[in-house]
């Protein structure tokens, strides 16, 4: 693969527990580990190619198949200050680590009203380098109808770079105070990161002369004494400056030495990843497990993912994922699919995640048409009412519009002399597919798109 990258979030404090969150728990900064690991043409943050579009996710909503049709389980909504955008990294799209958000909503989807509830608020501060200075969770409480802070991490970065030097997890207390419950501290050599040492978690990492990594050492502390044991090593071996090998071991207690758990066997076709077998070891040899294979389409996208299992004679379909891209080349959504009766099926318990964007600008200045004013719109994509909220920074009347992609009107209102507006608006009514809202002040216009789903 071409831009190969290791996310330093992955490994990030990965032994702390924190609250289900949709996407990544950590840090949204972009500090990346370098080495050669299969990848999918991922897109990084600021710097990607597809981000250079002026394309940015706003929004992505989990479905799952409830052996009729797929139906809403959760949406998040991304807000940005100016400048800032984001698109998935196809490596891991279940991860909005390359997302530069300010603020980002999570709302669950209830069956039963129709309508989705608050579940999980996140905030993110940045520096004037744009690195992520601290990451704020909270979670909704329905007794007081309010957000209440549950957990963050603040970062440190060595002076002058992006690259980080100390990790801070802290949990709320009472009375608005944070606590200590782990740090994490960074060390490098060049670009390379060597070493991460927390209370509860610790890694070494060995680099080859092309500057990948060939094996990584971890420890995990002991809950009761804090003292930290050998818990896993991987190891990478590569051929034409990809990975063609990765083996992991776990530290065996009672020989106090590495044993054999798991392989994995990659082969490529012009650089493109199309198929990892992953193999069991039974004690004295590796047995077959199971087998992926991708698909890519001219833009070298990947478009499936199929697994096989091992049935001790051949290779069996099991599952797979279907990628389907927009008319960008962004990605567009993700479903899964089960073998059944020699065919591909859509089952209950199947899922698929669906990804909206929008277009910005990525500067520092002028985002927004109508001066300073911002405009938000959630949930995303909404299904019977949408709530919207406009701050202008100034009193004005201004109009506001909702129209189908074909430009023709389907709501409007008007409202007079307002510096802040907060409304719901019922969608019930409007097909599913895509609109735009436009606010207009006399002067200058402002517009977001947003999706309606059925």
């Amino acid at each position: 693969m071409k831009n190969k990258y290791l996310l330093l979030s992955y490994l990030l404090l990965c032994a702390t527990p924190i609250i289900a969150a949709e996407g990544s728990s950590n840090m949204t900064s972009g500090v990346v580990i370098p080495g050669s690991f299969p990848h999918f043409n991922p897109q990084v943050g600021k710097t990607s190619g597809v981000a250079k579009l002026n394309f940015r996710l706003y929004a992505r909503t989990n479905t799952l198949h409830n052996g009729s049709a797929f139906v809403p389980v959760d949406s998040t909504h991304y807000y940005f200050g100016a400048g800032r955008g984001g698109v998935l990294n196809y490596d891991i799209p279940a991860s909005d680590e390359s997302i530069y958000y300010d603020e980002s909503y999570t709302y669950y989807y209830n069956n039963v009203m129709a309508a989705y509830g608050n579940k999980l608020y996140r905030k993110q501060t940045f520096n004037s380098n744009d690195n992520v200075t601290s990451l704020t969770y909270a979670t909704w409480r329905t007794s007081t109808g309010l957000w209440k802070d549950s957990a963050r991490y603040l970062y440190d970065y060595l002076p002058g770079s992006s690259k980080i030097d100390v990790t801070y997890f802290q949990l709320a207390g009472a009375g608005g105070m944070w606590n200590p419950h782990d740090q994490s501290t960074l060390t490098y050599n060049g670009n390379n990161v060597v070493s991460i040492s927390s209370l509860s978690y610790s890694a070494t990492f060995v680099y080859d002369a092309n500057n990948n990594i060939v094996s990584v050492e971890d420890k995990v502390s002991d809950h009761g004494s804090g003292t930290q044991y050998n818990n896993e090593r991987k190891s990478y071996t590569y051929e034409n400056g990809d990975v063609a090998t990765y083996t992991l071991e776990k530290w065996d207690a009672n020989t106090s030495a590495w044993a054999k758990n798991k392989r994995w066997e990659y082969t490529y076709n012009a650089k493109l990843l199309v198929s990892a077998i992953e193999y069991n070891w039974n004690g004295s040899s590796w047995e077959q497990y199971d087998k992926i294979l991708y698909t890519y389409n001219n833009a070298n996208n990947k478009t499936s993912e199929t697994k096989q299992v091992w049935n001790g004679s051949i290779f069996v379909n099991e599952s797979r994922e279907i990628w389907a891209y927009n008319d960008f080349g962004l990605l567009k959504s993700i479903t899964t699919e089960d073998w059944q009766s020699n065919a591909w099926v859509n089952k209950a318990g199947n899922t698929e995640v669906r990804y909206y964007y929008e277009y910005y600008s990525p500067t520092k200045v002028g985002e927004t048409t109508l001066n300073t004013a911002s405009l938000s719109m959630y949930p995303v994509p909404a299904v019977n009412t949408v709530n919207i909220k406009l701050d202008m920074g100034a009193s004005a009347s201004v109009a506001f519009a909702i129209s189908d992609m074909y430009g023709r009107v389907v709501k409007q209102w008007n409202e007079s002399n307002t510096s802040f507006y907060q409304g719901q608006v019922d969608v019930s009514s409007l097909a599913a597919g895509n609109y735009m809202l436009t606010v207009n002040d006399g002067k200058e216009t402002l517009s977001q798109k947003f999706t309606v789903a059925k």
